[in-house]
């Protein structure tokens, strides 16, 4: 794995930190019986479905060779992040 996968896989897991602290003791998930971090991958999962949907799979790189149309819906999505928090919407 290269140092930038790395990084990346980091990034994965502070969102999932972050999903799993704000979905604690939730009903909607404990009612299922089914553990927050199975559940987490389910949705998680379930993102990139529509993802793919919407723009297709997108596996190739730009014409630079760096991932500059994920990077910019990653950073669409961390300000929408932002935005909760700001906003007090955050739980």
């Amino acid at each position: 794995m290269t140092n930038y996968q790395k990084e990346l896989v980091q990034v994965a897991a502070v969102a999932v930190a972050a999903l799993q602290t704000s979905l604690a003791g939730s009903t909607e998930l404990d009612a299922a019986g089914t553990a927050v971090h199975t559940k987490i991958l389910d949705m998680i999962g379930d993102e990139r479905r529509r993802q793919e949907a919407k723009f297709g799979t997108r596996l190739q790189t730009d014409v630079t060779g760096s991932p500059i149309f994920w990077f910019a819906v990653l950073g669409e999505e961390v300000g929408e992040v932002a935005r909760e928090i700001l906003e007090g919407r955050a739980a």
